[in-house]
């Protein structure tokens, strides 16, 4: 031999009476329920960030407007 031994994958399915009836790894399907529960999941994930991202958003804003008016209150002293 003249490389590594390489098992084989077992990848590959034939008919009786030879024909190919697939041909590579499996892929596997999602039922109904595991896939609304995965969008369920990603739904969720996606509204966390961007309520955080929101949240983000208006404190900075309220720090702008709090400067703003620090420095409005200072002039009119």
């Amino acid at each position: 031999m003249t490389g590594p031994h390489k098992p084989f994958a077992f990848e590959r399915v034939f008919a009786p009476d030879g024909t190919v009836l697939r041909d590579g790894a499996v892929k596997r399907i999602l039922t109904e329920a595991e896939a609304d529960e995965r969008a369920d999941a990603a739904a969720s994930a996606a509204r966390a960030e961007a309520e955080a991202e929101t949240s983000r958003a208006a404190a900075e804003a309220l720090n702008t407007l709090a400067g703003r008016m620090q420095a409005v209150i200072a002039r009119m002293d």
